[in-house]
């Protein structure tokens, strides 16, 4: 994905300008570069990144996983994670928020590209699917509300069915809703066609 834009969060100034080079030597654009989990979630409600790389060891109250997570929560962009090294301990709690990749420090210029580009794919992949769902979730439900409205004749009582035949009542609803009927006579039927009993 060409031009795409790259948020940069590094604590290290000169490793954060070196990263925003590369970034821009490879044809993305780099939205700011900051030191700070709390300057990287304004920067993403001001900017709107296609991407976010993050390094683990911040300035602020938050590391770069909390960081991530809260991204992740607020179905921000992608997070590429940075760091010099990788152990258990940041394993375990990174593999939680499901990253789209890890960068070990110094970064090589051809892994920084084809990462960010699998990413950014993973990415338009995902969201296309999510939209896609959502898609068909508002398709079911508009389905099952045109289903609500029964056409049925205002004389003879038969109901249309989805094909255009007309039913008697008891058929369609065992056909759609798998019931069965025992038939009975209401008082006020009663009253028109047995009116001796009625009285009684």
């Amino acid at each position: 994905m060409t031009h795409a834009k790259i948020l940069i969060v590094e604590d290290e100034a000169l490793i954060g300008a070196e990263l925003s080079d590369n970034i821009m030597a490879l044809g993305y654009r780099v939205t700011q570069t900051v030191n700070s989990g709390e300057k990287a979630l304004e920067s993403i409600k001001a900017d709107r990144p296609d991407l976010v790389l993050m390094d683990i060891k911040i300035k602020g109250e938050m590391d770069g996983i909390q960081v991530a997570e809260i991204i992740k929560a607020e179905n921000g962009p992608p997070v590429i994670f940075l760091t010099a090294y990788l152990n258990d301990d940041f394993m375990n709690r990174a593999k939680i928020i499901e990253p789209f990749g890890y960068l070990i420090k110094p970064v090589d210029s051809r892994e920084l590209h084809s990462t960010i580009e699998i990413t950014l794919y993973k990415a338009k992949m995902e969201k296309e699917r999510k939209e896609l769902l959502e898609k068909l979730f508002t398709t079911q439900k508009e389905l099952e509300k045109a289903r609500s409205f029964i056409p049925i004749c205002a004389k003879c009582k038969k109901i249309r069915d989805d094909k255009g035949y007309w039913e008697e009542v008891e058929a369609y609803a065992a056909q759609n809703f798998s019931a069965s009927f025992t038939h009975s006579i209401c008082p006020d039927c009663v009253s028109i066609l047995y009116p001796e009993l009625f009285k009684k």
